[in-house]
């Protein structure tokens, strides 16, 4: 990595395990922000700091809090997801607009209060992930609809933040 941390196979046990909790709480919608500390003997210990992704204002405190307590951010994955599937005449309006507001609002939100970061730095890493469902699946036009706006979002930031050493 980039700051010269290396991680063990207890490391990966933790990573797992917390996407395992962000997987069950909230239907998804909370980010967990990592970084790795240098403890006694030089094990690795993670931060945890949470916030619902598709709120602005949790964003904003959890992006300072992480800058202040840990340093920029360097890396950010966007990958917070959850499921709200059901054929169209069927969905409501708020299954829509959960699915939206954790995929893109999340993604969108977290992402602009990173750059806001790592453009002064002129370094950084955004990963965005998306799913063959962009395509779309029959039950899942609002999980399709944001899986596709995923994969434009971020063809849109590559064109915009690369000039700033973010890819």
């Amino acid at each position: 990595s980039r700051r010269g941390v290396k991680y063990t196979q207890p490391d990966v046990d933790v990573l797992k395990a917390l996407v395992a909790f962000a997987n069950s709480a909230n239907g998804g919608a909370i980010l967990i922000g990592i970084k790795a500390i240098k403890g006694p003997h030089g094990a690795q210990t993670p931060q945890i700091i949470g916030c619902d992704v598709s709120d602005e204002q949790s964003v904003l405190a959890a992006a300072e809090r992480e800058q202040s307590e840990l340093g920029s951010i360097g890396v950010l994955v966007n990958d917070a997801g959850v499921l709200r599937d059901n054929l169209l005449f069927k969905m409501s309006s708020s299954d829509w607009d959960t699915v939206m507001g954790v995929h893109l609002r999340g993604a969108f939100l977290w992402s602009r209060a990173a750059q806001a970061q790592m453009v002064p730095e002129k370094w950084g890493k955004i990963g965005d992930l998306s799913s063959a469902s962009a395509l779309g699946n029959r039950g899942q036009a609002n999980y399709s609809a944001a899986q596709a706006g995923m994969q434009g979002f971020t063809k849109s930031l590559a064109i915009e933040l690369g000039p700033f050493g973010i890819n």
